[in-house]
C-alpha cells in the first residue's frame, strides 16, 4: 500500500520538477524572441535560458521537495506569475 503511495509521490515530484523547468524556459524564450524580433533563437541563447531556467529546479530540489504539495503548487503559481510579468514588460 505505501509502495503505491511512494510511487505516486515520486511521479508527482518528477512532473513538478519538469514543470518548474519548462515554465521559465518557454516563457523566457518567448520573451527573448519578442525582445529581439526574431522567429527562432540561436542555440547559445537557448542554452543561457536553460541555465537560468534550472535555478527554480535547484530551489525546488533543495527547499521545496520536503514541503507539502500545496506549497509546491503555490510556488509554481508564483513562478508562472513572474514569467508572465516578464513577458508583459517585454511586450
Amino acid at each position: 500500500m505505501t509502495d503505491t503511495k511512494d510511487k505516486k509521490q515520486e511521479t508527482l515530484d518528477i512532473v513538478l520538477m519538469a514543470t518548474y523547468f519548462f515554465i521559465p524556459f518557454y516563457g523566457l524564450r518567448i520573451a527573448a524572441e519578442n525582445y529581439l524580433f526574431v522567429d527562432d533563437l540561436d542555440l547559445t541563447y537557448q542554452m543561457v535560458i536553460a541555465l537560468v531556467s534550472s535555478i527554480p529546479v535547484t530551489i525546488y530540489m533543495t527547499t521545496l521537495k520536503s514541503r507539502t504539495t500545496k506549497i509546491k503548487v503555490i510556488g509554481l503559481g508564483i513562478l508562472l506569475c513572474i514569467v508572465t510579468m516578464i513577458n508583459v514588460i517585454v511586450n
